[in-house]
């Protein structure tokens, strides 16, 4: 969604112009004895797509390719300004929707006028990026609503008795634009007047997106700082992650809370970040306009911590980041503005903006809900944060009607909403059976375990590497072994039994496993030790089996990490 509007028209049906596609050129000249007449196609010939030729009573005619000499020509006959321009029908940086390309127009083209018609040539989209070039003949006067900005032309075309269709296009500068929007009539139909009348008054509150570009500044500069850092920029390391300040649950519910906030600029991958910055660019300078910038940076942060919160609720030991669940909010905050009855908001904007962020909001929770390792939870925390959020900061949109509500009770208002929000989920957090002493205990537990479990790591490969290329006898094997493995498992090993979660723990299953991979772990290497001392190649071979078993606990933790159901 863009913070410019147009009104939503639908697809072409019988009453529009008809294509016919041709494998000429674009521009070039026709055989020198094509005349008017020649142009004229019977009615009863159907075209593809559906669309049945307009009769000649309608104005609209379907044109075979004329050539600049016959534009000349008709130009004399007709005695009005005729010419052809080149244009382009797509650009790379504005996407046009089906609202505003009813013709399903793109690549480059032309528009030629003659005398009361104008024709377009142009590729015109069928599968994909399949399709075929066209000619499309309209009448000048079913033209109206001609907004031109800069180098791009806007415009609206109603047949008698037809379905209102749109148009857009880019020329190649301004100047040419504005010669084009001089050939069509001047007239504005009622449902442009009020979308220009919302334009305006969206206008009237100036290019308010400082905070959107802030935001995404800050996103953008964390994640390099972060993958200088070595949080990984294609690749992330969630380790050095949760350093910066991922919302992982044993620490944040540790007295961490900061994580709350800083989890809500980072991310975990290039990938991750583009979209969500995508998603916050195209939805939150329209916000941002319609809300105002504090009241936009309110509902941005309220909605990202509550998100966080919601994690916590859904999946204590979750080790999460994203703003998602902030810029859902803000996609909720926009859905809460739009359902207003009150808006002030033309009907035709209030449903394509409705529709819009509905699609958005509904198919990134289905995608949420059908994919491993999306943390759902924040998206529909942030989202319904977002949606109350918005029915307490929405405000009408013109400034003096802005100007009459005073600013000062205003945000006091919205403030106290948003602490009372933030304070409801945070006691939930605390009260949440999923964090009653024991649970809290063992997320400790695995937070303190990766220090010694990776020294634990490193002594054992080193030392196996070494005995196996000779450099240390087995008796020194087995001393570095007891001296520096052993010790770091056995405590691993008392703190996970000791800290037992209670059998209705969402934790449970993380639990069984963690306890079964720690005991794996301190056998395997008291074998090793034994094996080394004795010359026993039998606890060799068991000790590498109790290895493989710790493999696979770790497996089955990733798998119930990213929502799957240990085997």
């Amino acid at each position: 969604m863009a913070d410019s509007t147009v009104r939503d028209r639908p697809h072409p049906a019988k009453s529009g112009p008809s294509s016919q596609s041709h494998d000429g050129p674009v521009s070039g000249p026709s055989p020198p004895d094509v005349v008017m007449s020649d142009l004229i196609e019977s009615d009863s010939h159907k075209t593809k797509q559906g669309r049945a030729p307009m009769s000649e009573n309608s104005g609209d005619i379907i044109a075979k390719p004329t050539g600049i000499a016959n534009a000349a020509q008709e130009s004399e006959d007709s005695g009005t300004r005729d010419g052809t321009y080149k244009v382009r029908f797509s650009n790379f940086w504005t996407p046009t929707s089906r609202s505003q390309n009813s013709f399903d127009l793109a690549r480059r083209g032309e528009i030629a006028f003659l005398g009361d018609r104008f024709i377009v040539r142009a590729f015109q989209r069928e599968m994909g990026f399949l399709g075929s070039r066209v000619e499309l003949t309209f009448e000048r006067a079913h033209v109206a609503d001609v907004l031109q900005t800069a180098n791009c032309l806007t415009f609206s075309i109603t047949p008698p008795g037809g379905e209102t269709q749109s148009m857009r296009f880019w020329t190649e500068d301004e100047e040419v634009a504005k010669r084009i929007a001089r050939e069509f009539p001047d007239t504005v139909s009622p449902a442009a007047m009020e979308i220009r009348g919302y334009e305006a008054q969206l206008a009237s509150a100036g290019r308010a997106d400082l905070v959107t570009k802030a935001l995404l500044a800050a996103n953008v500069l964390v994640f390099g700082a972060a993958g200088i850092g070595g949080a990984g920029f294609l690749v992330p390391n969630p380790q050095v992650l949760q350093a910066w300040g991922t919302n992982f649950g044993p620490l944040t519910t540790d007295g961490q809370w900061w994580r709350l906030v800083s989890s809500i600029f980072l991310h975990f991958g290039f990938f991750h970040l583009v979209l969500n910055m995508w998603a916050l660019y195209v939805g939150g300078r329209l916000v941002e306009r319609l809300f105002g910038s504090p009241s936009f940076a309110l509902l941005y942060l309220t909605s990202g911590i509550g998100g966080s919160l919601c994690s916590l609720l859904w999946n204590p030991a979750v080790n999460s980041a994203g703003a998602s669940g902030a810029i859902f909010g803000v996609y909720g905050a926009m859905l809460s503005f739009f359902l207003r009855k009150n808006s002030s908001v033309p009907p035709s904007v209030v449903r394509q903006q409705r529709a819009s962020g509905i699609t958005f909001i509904g198919f990134n929770l289905m995608n949420g809900f059908s994919h491993a390792g999306i943390d759902n939870a924040a998206h529909v925390g942030g989202l319904a944060v977002g949606l109350a959020m918005g029915f307490v900061l929405a405000r009408p949109l013109g400034t003096e009607a802005r100007a009459k509500i005073n600013a000062a009770s205003f945000y006091v208002r919205g403030s106290a909403v948003a602490l009372v929000i933030v304070a409801i989920l945070f006691t939930a957090v605390h009260l949440s059976p999923t964090n009653n002493a024991a649970e809290q205990a063992f997320r400790r537990d695995l937070v303190a375990m990766r220090e010694p479990e990776e020294h634990a790591r490193k002594a054992a490969n080193d030392a196996m590497t070494q005995l196996q290329n000779h450099q240390i006898t087995p008796s020194e094997f087995a001393d570095r072994i007891e001296a520096d493995v052993l010790p770091q498992w056995t405590r691993i090993r008392e703190d996970i039994a000791r800290d037992q979660v209670p059998d209705d723990s969402k934790m449970k299953a993380l639990w069984e496993l963690m306890n079964d991979y720690s005991y794996s772990r301190l056998a395997a290497f008291r074998l090793f030790d034994s094996g080394a001392r004795n010359g026993r190649t039998a606890d060799f071979r068991q000790a590498r089996l109790k290895l493989d078993q710790g493999e696979n606990d770790l497996s089955r933790m990733r798998d119930l990490n990213h929502g799957k159901q240990p085997n």
